[in-house]
């Protein structure tokens, strides 16, 4: 019955019957066991992102991401809940909203926090699995659905991987959000954690132009002579060199 819950659910959302779905998934959280709440409450994020074009809609996956975010680490499916957080930052920053945006980037992990976590997970499930095996007179489903959890795990892992700069991608839109709010000393600041760490690239080009600003408008001359300076031997050849 929980599974067919979580699939009616699923049926709504695919239709595009977005509210209808989101609201349909939250009545029935409290039948469901904690680890379908959780899978519940991804898809529920995951409507409301794909439809994240009304302001209603992404203000109520703001809401379960700040909701949420307290017990995160209890979702089996927390590489999926993370990369849709991301996601609705993004979308926020680009509705020149960086307040919020900020609310939904702050919450992210970084990808070798994540990984981590989620081997451990995997490994909880598997000892699960094995004990339930051993158990002569434990229920059927439950081993199946501890091997289908196994899977959704690992395939999440797997995608995740091939995913090119998640970090990067989640601290140089925490930093424009930073930089339009006018806070410039965390703008910077961020810019300057992930630079060093990154190879040149038109991304890193841009970031490291920022990076001067944000020095400039506090008049950090100290750091931003060395942020410039760093900028015309990485980039010597870059039509940004004026600039």
């Amino acid at each position: 019955l929980p599974e067919a819950m979580l699939l009616r659910g699923q049926t709504l959302l695919l239709e595009g019957k977005i509210a209808e779905g989101v609201e349909y998934l939250e009545s029935v959280k409290p039948e469901l066991p904690a680890e379908m709440r959780g899978r519940a409450t991804v898809l529920q994020l995951y409507g409301l992102v794909q439809d994240s074009g009304t302001e209603d809609s992404r203000q109520k996956a703001l809401e379960i991401v700040v909701r949420e975010y307290p017990n995160i680490g209890d979702l089996t499916q927390i590489i999926a809940f993370q990369v849709l957080t991301l996601q609705l930052g993004a979308e926020f920053l680009e509705e020149g909203e960086p307040r919020r945006a900020i609310q939904c980037l702050q919450r992210v992990w970084d990808s070798d926090r994540l990984l981590k976590h989620q081997e451990k997970r995997v490994e909880a499930l598997q000892a699960r699995a094995r004990a339930l095996e051993a158990n002569p007179h434990a229920d059927p489903y439950e081993k199946l659905q501890a091997a289908q959890m196994i899977a959704k795990v690992e395939r999440e892992k797997e995608t995740f991987a091939q995913i090119n700069e998640f970090d990067a991608a989640l601290r140089m839109r925490l930093a424009s959000a930073y930089q339009q709010m006018g806070r410039f000393r965390e703008s910077a600041l961020v810019l300057e954690d992930i630079l060093d760490r990154m190879e040149p690239g038109p991304v890193v080009e841009n970031a490291s132009i920022s990076l001067v600003q944000n020095w400039n408008q506090l008049e950090r001359w100290d750091r931003a002579v060395p942020a410039a300076d760093n900028f015309s031997e990485k980039f010597p050849d870059s039509k940004q060199l004026p600039l």
